[in-house]
Protein backbone atom coordinates (compact mmCIF):
# COMPACT_ATOMS: atom_id res chain seq x y z
CA UNK A 1 0.00 0.00 0.00
CA UNK A 2 1.40 3.47 -0.82
CA UNK A 3 -0.53 5.41 1.26
CA UNK A 4 1.40 7.97 3.46
CA UNK A 5 4.38 7.98 0.68
CA UNK A 6 5.91 10.71 -1.25
CA UNK A 7 4.01 10.47 -4.75
CA UNK A 8 7.40 9.66 -6.00
CA UNK A 9 8.42 7.10 -4.16
CA UNK A 10 4.93 5.51 -4.16
CA UNK A 11 5.06 5.87 -8.48
CA UNK A 12 8.70 4.76 -8.19
CA UNK A 13 7.86 1.84 -6.27
CA UNK A 14 4.56 0.86 -8.25
CA UNK A 15 6.16 1.14 -11.93
CA UNK A 16 9.52 -0.75 -10.97
CA UNK A 17 7.02 -3.78 -10.03
CA UNK A 18 6.13 -3.21 -13.51
CA UNK A 19 2.78 -1.10 -13.30
CA UNK A 20 2.21 0.54 -16.69
CA UNK A 21 -1.16 3.10 -16.07
CA UNK A 22 -0.11 4.88 -12.90
CA UNK A 23 -1.67 8.24 -12.31
CA UNK A 24 -2.47 11.17 -9.72
CA UNK A 25 -5.38 11.91 -8.09
CA UNK A 26 -6.27 15.18 -6.27
CA UNK A 27 -7.49 15.11 -2.61
CA UNK A 28 -7.76 18.64 -2.39
CA UNK A 29 -10.26 20.97 -4.31
CA UNK A 30 -7.82 23.91 -4.39
CA UNK A 31 -4.57 22.04 -6.60
CA UNK A 32 -4.85 21.65 -10.13
CA UNK A 33 -2.22 19.13 -10.97
CA UNK A 34 0.64 17.27 -9.88
CA UNK A 35 3.60 19.07 -11.48
CA UNK A 36 6.14 17.79 -8.80
CA UNK A 37 5.80 14.57 -7.21
CA UNK A 38 8.07 14.84 -4.47
CA UNK A 39 5.92 17.65 -3.09
CA UNK A 40 3.16 15.49 -2.89
CA UNK A 41 2.19 12.63 -0.50
CA UNK A 42 -0.21 10.29 -0.87
CA UNK A 43 -3.88 10.21 0.33
CA UNK A 44 -5.30 6.83 -0.86
CA UNK A 45 -5.04 4.75 -3.96
CA UNK A 46 -7.09 2.97 -5.60
CA UNK A 47 -6.40 -0.43 -5.96
CA UNK A 48 -6.88 -1.64 -2.51
CA UNK A 49 -4.12 -3.14 -0.66
CA UNK A 50 -3.53 -6.68 -0.57
CA UNK A 51 -5.59 -7.17 -3.86
CA UNK A 52 -3.91 -9.07 -6.65
CA UNK A 53 -4.25 -6.21 -9.44
CA UNK A 54 -2.72 -6.67 -13.61
CA UNK A 55 -0.12 -4.39 -14.10
CA UNK A 56 -1.88 -2.94 -16.89
CA UNK A 57 -4.79 -2.30 -14.79
CA UNK A 58 -4.92 1.71 -13.75
CA UNK A 59 -3.57 2.52 -10.06
CA UNK A 60 -4.77 6.00 -8.73
CA UNK A 61 -2.75 7.38 -6.81
CA UNK A 62 -4.76 9.96 -4.70
CA UNK A 63 -2.12 13.09 -3.25
CA UNK A 64 -2.27 16.05 -1.11
CA UNK A 65 0.19 18.53 -1.51
CA UNK A 66 3.08 18.84 1.60
CA UNK A 67 3.33 21.80 3.57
Amino acid sequence: MQVSRSAQVAYETLTDLGFTKVTFGLQDDDDKVVLFPPNWTVAKQRAKAGVLVRTGKTIVLTCTKEG
